[in-house]
């Protein structure tokens, strides 16, 4: 049969066995005798430039030339141009970086017009290359994450470009487990509380968020910069009965409303407070960890971050004297004489937007897992608290009932 088909279509033998076996091998169907494309085109290997022209001949090559093939020399010349113009910091778009290009390195003469400018003359269309030519190398050596870490370097990438190969939640076994801490200065101006019309400045907020429940534990305002000193004073009111440190701002709760109180087995800081020989004696008598971002990786604590973003956008503005965008705008208003607050008001508000966001912020993009979904827990801080608190055992390594 192999031989009456072979002469049959004036082949070879050898070539009708090649077609059934891969027939056979491959499934028994017609797109088992597809050619092997894959195998063609030598991938990741240049091809070597000669005399005729490579790639799609061109329109109208009779008026505008055959082209150029690309060689190692152009090669050189694209990289420097890239580096000198386009990959710095607020450097030129591709376009105008192939111009500066064509200027600096494929140029036959150099003349001067009658008012003493500049003029570049370019060599023929079959002697430079095209941007087509130019854009289709730089796209082809640098991929999508070369091209911003050379643009704009390898912090910008780090901090808003890098992929999100996990979550926070993942790195916490349950509530009280890790705990992130934060201060951020907020966007108003308060008045003293012993004489309404002296604006005293603007207030320092820490704030401790539970990594596993996003659950606020600890908070503290005050109108001393960032330090040490004022940084234990959060800490203290993470690990303390919130219930004490709300009366004094005249707010009645009951436990099930800030459930949060005992000793963390992480505090996890960003090379501030917490980055000091000071935090070490409290660390060793409390028998917790302590963690610190990279510099200028505020991603690394984004859930503390981003609750201060809700305070600036949701809350101050609402509040007489916070600052508005026109803020530094000349002309614009002094939003410091609007200031009506003193320090005890503001954070009797804040502590009741705690208390809010606490008991009643519903987070739909919260990672539940199948538990949570079987006993039908909604993904509300306080709610996840008190699941942790019976399902996790990580819950019972990292607290102490104080």
């Amino acid at each position: 049969m192999v031989a009456t088909e072979a002469k049959k279509h004036r082949s070879d033998a050898k070539y009708v066995y090649k077609y059934l076996r891969r027939y056979w091998q491959r499934g028994k169907n017609r797109n088992a005798l597809l050619p092997d494309y894959e195998n063609c085109g030598g991938e990741g290997k240049n091809k070597k430039s000669g005399e005729k022209k490579r790639g799609r001949p061109r329109n109208f090559s009779s008026i505008l030339g055959e082209g150029k093939n690309i060689t190692p020399e152009d090669l050189v010349k694209f990289e420097r141009a890239l580096d000198n113009y386009h990959f710095k910091r607020q450097g030129l778009e591709l376009p105008d970086t192939y111009d500066m290009m064509l200027k600096e390195h494929y140029y036959c003469d150099i003349r001067y017009d009658e008012n003493g400018v500049k003029k570049t003359i370019l060599k023929g269309s079959d002697e430079i290359p095209t941007f087509e030519q130019f854009r289709y190398w730089y796209f082809k050596k640098y991929d999508c994450e070369s091209r911003i870490r050379s643009s704009k370097g390898d912090r910008y990438f780090e901090l808003n470009k890098r992929p999100i190969l996990g979550s926070s939640t993942a790195e916490a076994f349950g509530p009280g487990f890790k705990y992130q801490m934060d201060a951020t200065v907020g966007d108003i101006y308060l008045v003293s509380r012993f004489n309404r019309s002296w604006i005293v400045g603007r207030p320092v907020i820490y704030v401790i968020i539970d990594v596993f429940s996003r659950m606020i534990v600890g908070l503290h305002i005050s109108l001393r910069g960032p330090s040490w000193d004022e940084a234990s004073i959060a800490i203290a009111n993470a690990i303390l009965n919130k219930k004490s440190y709300c009366a004094k701002y005249g707010i009645d709760i009951s436990d099930e409303e800030w459930p949060a109180y005992g000793i963390m087995s992480v505090l996890f800081g960003d090379r501030g407070e917490l980055a000091g020989t000071m935090i070490e004696p409290a660390a060793n008598a409390l028998n917790f960890r302590i963690e610190n971002a990279p510099p200028y990786r505020a991603d690394w604590k984004g859930i503390v971050e981003r609750y201060f973003k809700t305070i600036h956008e949701k809350v101050e503005p609402f509040m007489p004297g916070s600052i508005k965008p026109d803020f530094a705008v000349r002309g614009g208003h002094d939003y410091r004489l609007d200031a009506k607050l003193d320090i005890y008001q503001f954070t009797r508000l804040i502590i009741k937007c705690v208390l809010k966001y606490n008991n009643y912020h519903f987070m739909k993009y919260y990672p539940v897992s199948k538990e949570m979904i079987a006993e039908d827990i909604d993904p509300i801080p306080c709610e996840l608290w008190k699941w942790g608190l019976k399902n996790s055992a990580g819950f019972q390594l990292g607290m102490m009932t104080m």
